[in-house]
C-alpha cells in the first residue's frame, strides 16, 4: 500500500511454492490483495529458491525466509552480493545463535556472519532478523 500512497513506481514480486497444506492457497493471497486494493502492484508466481538461484531477477529489497540454514544464506548470498555491492539490501529471518539453536537441518547461519557480512537487527533473541546491504552506502544500526 505504501507504493500506491507515495506514488512509488515500484512492484512486488513475490516467489513461493505455495504449500497449500501448511501456508494456504496462492488465490486465497491474491483475493486479500484485491480487497486491499493493492493487487495491481504485487505479482505472485509459483517457483522454489534453488530455480529462483537460476533467473536473472534484479531487486532493490529482498525478504528471505524459506527455513533458512547457512547453506541456503551462502546461495543466496553468492547469487546477489553484485546488487548489494551496487545498493540492493537483503533482509532475512535469522541470523542470530540462538535461532540456529532452533533451526533446520544444515550449517548455522551464524558461522558464516562475517564471511558474508551481515548484521543481526534484533538481538541474540530466537525469532531474529538480518540484513545483507553494503555498509558504505547505508547505516542500518537500530541500537
Amino acid at each position: 500500500k505504501a507504493l500506491i500512497e507515495n506514488n512509488i513506481d515500484g512492484h512486488i514480486n513475490s516467489y513461493d511454492i505455495w504449500d497449500n497444506k501448511y501456508w494456504g492457497e496462492q488465490n486465497l493471497a491474491e483475493a486479500e490483495y484485491y480487497a486491499w486494493g493493492v493487487l495491481d502492484s504485487i505479482t505472485l508466481k509459483r517457483l522454489d529458491f534453488y530455480d529462483w538461484l537460476k533467473t536473472d531477477d534484479n531487486f532493490d529489497f529482498l525478504y528471505f525466509d524459506i527455513n533458512n540454514t547457512g547453506e541456503k544464506l551462502e546461495m543466496l548470498y553468492n547469487k546477489v552480493k553484485n546488487q548489494i555491492e551496487n545498493g540492493s539490501v537483503v533482509f532475512f529471518e535469522g541470523g542470530s545463535k540462538v535461532r540456529d539453536e532452533h533451526g533446520h537441518a544444515g550449517e548455522s547461519m551464524y558461522n558464516i556472519k562475517d564471511k558474508i557480512g551481515y548484521k543481526i537487527l534484533t538481538g541474540n533473541v530466537k525469532y531474529s532478523a538480518s540484513a545483507i546491504y553494503n555498509q558504505e552506502i547505508y547505516d542500518l544500526d537500530f541500537s
